[in-house]
């Protein structure tokens, strides 16, 4: 059974970047509203250090893909790793960033998992004030998933 909302943390020459901690948050707000953890899958070279980082933004689990051949992004070395970690946890949600990268890998994702992915746009607490800033998108897949819960729209 899909359990967690996971997200996809960017990082670039060993740092995080901005958007692993937005999408950490919102997925922090949006796991408690679900009454589920957050978990975050975080690649590369010599970045297993950084998970801890993740844990200030409500990250509960990180799972990480620490190697030689992720130091550059490569859409099919990063998809391959984070495909592999997501089929073997079966997340409920998985939320990646609406940068370059995350899009990039989102759409390879997509065919690999056979599912959808949400890109961030923005983060409103659920489930008041929804579509205010245009993210209709993430507004119908996070409708769809607050019905298949059974929780109210208030």
């Amino acid at each position: 059974m899909a359990k967690g909302v996971w997200i996809v943390a960017e990082q670039r020459g060993g740092a995080l970047r901005k958007v692993s901690f937005e999408i950490a948050s919102a997925a922090r707000k949006l796991a408690d509203e679900l009454g589920e953890e957050v978990s975050a899958v975080l690649v590369g070279s010599g970045v297993e250090g950084l998970a801890t980082e993740l844990a200030k933004y409500g990250v509960d689990k990180v799972y990480v893909a620490d190697d030689a051949i992720y130091a550059d992004y490569t859409t099919d070395a990063y998809s391959a790793a984070v495909a592999k970690v997501v089929k073997e946890n079966d997340p409920s949600i998985l939320l990646l960033g609406s940068s370059v990268q995350g899009k990039d890998l989102s759409a390879s994702l997509v065919g690999k998992l056979a599912t959808f992915c949400c890109f961030f746009i923005s983060f409103h607490p659920l489930p008041r004030h929804w579509g205010e800033d245009g993210s209709i998108f993430l507004q119908a897949v996070l409708h769809d998933v607050i019905h298949d819960r059974g929780i109210s729209q208030g």
